[in-house]
């Protein structure tokens, strides 16, 4: 399983507030989307030991999608939006990956021995290059992996975080998923 958020960019989250209803900012819903991400993927790795779970911090793909948004802007805004979309988009740009490259390193990701779950069933993925070495695990414990991996923008993995530890700790990898599926039960039972 990959995810594409922001992994390795955890950082402290309100657990009174999972859902982001009070203060909401596009910033906090954003760090707790990331930090929530990777204590569910941790939380999912203990009951599925044979699947692989990566969290990863793409960086800026140019997809196109910002010049399409900012080219829709309305009113006072479109003057603005022009010169993002001249002068600074072309710049920023010039380090940002290509859709082709984000999907191959995606499918690198995908079928990589690189990567392995915790408990390994059937075949490991493509084998390792001479030279390279398996990526290090969110966890390891007693010397077995988690089978989760935060990955950075060249996929390389990314450095523990401070507040993931204390959060596995007290457990709030069992509440973020909890509350994730009871927020999906309440979400399925009004479409019904």
């Amino acid at each position: 399983v990959i995810t594409i958020l922001a992994g390795g960019q955890e950082s402290a989250i309100d657990i009174n507030d999972l859902e982001v209803k009070n203060d909401f900012t596009f910033i906090k819903a954003a760090e707790n989307g990331t930090t929530q991400t990777t204590l569910a993927l941790e939380e999912l790795a203990k009951s599925n030991p044979t699947i692989t779970f990566i969290h990863k911090y793409p960086g800026f793909v140019n997809s196109g999608v910002i010049d399409r948004l900012l080219a829709t802007a309305p009113g006072l805004f479109t003057i603005p939006a022009t010169i993002g979309r001249w002068l600074i988009l072309p710049v920023v740009n010039l380090f940002s990956m290509t859709v082709d490259e984000a999907g191959e390193r995606v499918l690198f990701l995908a079928t990589s021995s690189r990567y392995p779950a915790s408990k390994m069933s059937g075949t490991a993925g493509v084998p390792l290059q001479p030279g390279m070495k398996v990526a290090e695990a969110s966890v390891v414990k007693d010397g077995v992996i988690n089978g989760v991996y935060r990955l950075g923008p060249n996929d390389e993995s990314a450095k523990e975080s401070p507040v993931l530890p204390g959060y596995r700790a007290d457990g709030v990898d069992a509440l973020v998923w909890e509350k994730t599926l009871s927020t999906w039960e309440r979400a399925l039972a009004r479409s019904a």
